[in-house]
């Protein structure tokens, strides 16, 4: 009687393994559909018609010794150091956040000056608040912000200005 009880303890657990078999092979072959049904598509433009503008204004300005990069993560030009008590919240706050244009050192590729072009949404509370952060950590880091407004597009004067005034100061 213990011989048919053993034999009936080994069919059942090869039925639960043959049974778990199947429903994961299910499973993942219904994931593997959903993947393939993903609705991403490509964006057409990688800029709006303003940062698109202000690009082609900036390359006008910059020099051959700088290069411009768009679109960085605030998490690629700075680092929470080890040390911070509050090191998971604080690189947490900077990795999903993005400035608009970056100036580097094109020999080093040294970020120089980190540029946001402000439209009307940074008026908003929140934005107002995540603008804020977004100045205090890059001045804690010494890596100089300047904001420009979309209506000062059309001002190549004004952009020249400031953007050769802070350039100046970073490379002294």
């Amino acid at each position: 009687m213990s011989y048919l009880l053993i034999i009936l303890l080994f069919i059942g657990v090869i039925i639960l393994f043959v049974f778990n078999s199947y429903v994961g092979n299910r499973q993942s072959n219904e994931n593997n559909e959903a993947i393939k049904k993903l609705s991403y598509r490509k964006k057409y433009y990688f800029f709006n018609s303003s940062e698109r503008k202000f690009f082609a204004i900036l390359e006008n300005i910059i020099n051959s010794k700088y290069i411009i990069f768009s679109k960085v993560r605030m998490m690629d030009l700075l680092e929470v150091s080890k040390e911070d008590p509050h090191y998971r919240a604080n690189q947490n706050r900077i990795k999903s956040k993005h400035v608009d244009f970056v100036i580097c050192d094109k020999e080093k590729l040294t970020p120089l000056l980190v540029i946001e072009l402000d439209g009307l949404s940074h008026l908003r509370p929140d934005r107002i608040e995540r603008d804020k952060f977004v100045n205090e950590a890059f001045n804690s880091a010494h890596l100089p912000i300047v904001h420009f407004q979309n209506s000062d597009i059309d001002k190549k004067e004004k952009i020249f200005s400031e953007l050769k005034t802070h350039l100046i100061s970073t490379n002294e």
